[in-house]
């Protein structure tokens, strides 16, 4: 997995902004929110949406492409 961070300049922006403190903070907050989309991403998870004719269909949150 990619792992992304901000740029430097954006780091010391945020940091000369608000304190190194909260930077730190909304940084950390930052990584784990991109952690956590990917593995959602990765994990693709399923979905069940009820039909009015009482079945059930299971939809991908996430659908592939079937371009080539």
């Amino acid at each position: 997995m990619k792992k992304r961070t901000l740029s430097f300049q954006s780091r010391k922006a945020l940091s000369d902004t608000i304190g190194e403190a909260a930077s730190s903070e909304i940084l950390e907050l930052i990584s784990q929110m991109a952690n956590e989309i990917e593995t959602l991403r990765r994990e693709r998870p399923s979905i069940v949406i009820p039909d009015q004719s009482s079945t059930e269909k299971t939809t991908s949150l996430y659908p592939t492409s079937t371009t080539s």
